[in-house]
């Protein structure tokens, strides 16, 4: 049986507010929570991360529940007030109701007036449900409303670049070089145009933007990381660790970039201590990392070492066949054969088809 509404309501805030106490004091215990139903009366038990995430997911469904009972109670009285309607709208969105979340966005436009929210909104829930071109009109409106903005013209470029309507995107990402009103998009959009035209080639255009990237914000990370990147893929080596160096020393967190780099050069011990950095700094990069200390430290021919980082990384990811096969490698030099054929092996079922060719020279 469920728990009466206000009983719930009485939980949630109580364990929110426990919650605030023990995020502040960065305790990390078992916490018990004691759920009884009043038929069953069952107590069960979650561990601390488990009771944040659930505990976080209920408030926000409760809350967004009672934002739309709240909006709808307005709207029996002014059926057209378009502030609540959009409101709505955006509520709707984010519990994933985005055809009704339109629907609410195309009452506040058929109420006889441009509203930049709801083209705003229109345009995210046609974008949501696949309907491309219907969001890029949706943005035409919204530039039209805010011709400078920034945010707009990234979003509509986008669209442009996903229905390949190149050009057109590409003119969007240099209106916003053009405008320099926004230092973040504006480097995101340095990004995107570096990207195409790796895609298509233009190296000379490339090295032009990125030299533009850094005159532009030469205390940013990002265009000094782009640059290590662009070295990176032309295999010197030397040149990205250069810029990766400058990245960190100017507040990056790309411990990850800079590992590569050390590892490609064998400086091992550096590639180690980077490695931990980052393992720290980025935990996002956790099995890329421990692949590379890992491997840093099997070219220290500390392979025991070496085969803790690829089993940690195998624990996160299962499915990273390069993590079977360096660990392969390792149990190879360690006399362990059976263990490295198995290794192997599965590297070959995750997708590493030279696998099956190292199998053939050394297992059977």
């Amino acid at each position: 049986m469920f728990l009466h509404q206000p009983l719930i309501l009485i939980i949630v805030s109580f364990t929110t507010f426990i919650l605030e106490l023990l995020n502040h004091g960065n305790l990390r215990v078992l916490f018990i929570i004691l759920i009884f139903s009043t038929n069953t009366g069952i107590c069960q038990s979650y561990d601390f991360d488990q009771f944040v995430a659930s505990g976080k997911q209920e408030t926000s469904r409760l809350q967004y529940a009672m934002d739309i009972r709240k909006y709808d109670s307005i709207l029996d009285v002014e059926p057209k007030n378009h502030e609540v309607l959009i409101l709505k709208g955006w509520t709707l969105y984010a519990i994933g109701e985005v055809e009704s979340a339109k629907d609410r966005f195309d009452e506040v436009l058929s109420i006889g007036y441009d509203n930049l929210e709801a083209f705003w909104g229109k345009a995210r829930c046609n974008l949501t449900l696949g309907y491309d071109y219907d969001a890029i009109k949706d943005m035409n409106m919204v530039l039209k409303l805010t011709p400078n903005s920034s945010e707009g013209l990234m979003l509509r470029g986008k669209i442009k670049m996903d229905v390949q309507d190149f050009e057109g995107g590409l003119l969007d990402y240099k209106t916003i070089i053009n405008l320099k009103n926004n230092d973040k998009i504006t480097l995101a959009s340095y990004n995107k145009l570096v990207q195409y035209y790796l895609s298509k080639k233009k190296q000379n255009i490339v090295l032009d933007l990125l030299d533009s990237m850094v005159s532009f914000a030469p205390n940013s990370p990002i265009p000094f990381v782009a640059k290590g990147q662009f070295y990176w893929g032309r295999k010197k080596t030397d040149a990205a660790f250069f810029f990766f160096n400058k990245a960190i020393e100017l507040g990056g967190d790309n411990y990850l970039w800079k590992a590569r780099c050390e590892l490609k050069l064998e400086r091992y011990f550096e590639s180690i201590q980077s490695s931990n950095k980052g393992l720290i700094e980025r935990p996002i990069d956790s099995v890329a990392l421990l692949i590379v200390r890992g491997n840093a430290k099997y070219g220290l021919e500390d392979l025991r070492g070496a085969m803790l980082d690829y089993n940690k990384g195998i624990e996160i990811d299962p499915s990273n066949y390069k993590l079977f096969y360096h660990r392969g490698n390792a149990k190879l030099l360690l006399e362990d054969l059976n263990g490295a054929c198995l290794d192997y092996s599965k590297s070959g079922e995750l997708g590493f088809e030279d696998a099956y060719k190292i199998i053939q020279r050394e297992c059977l």
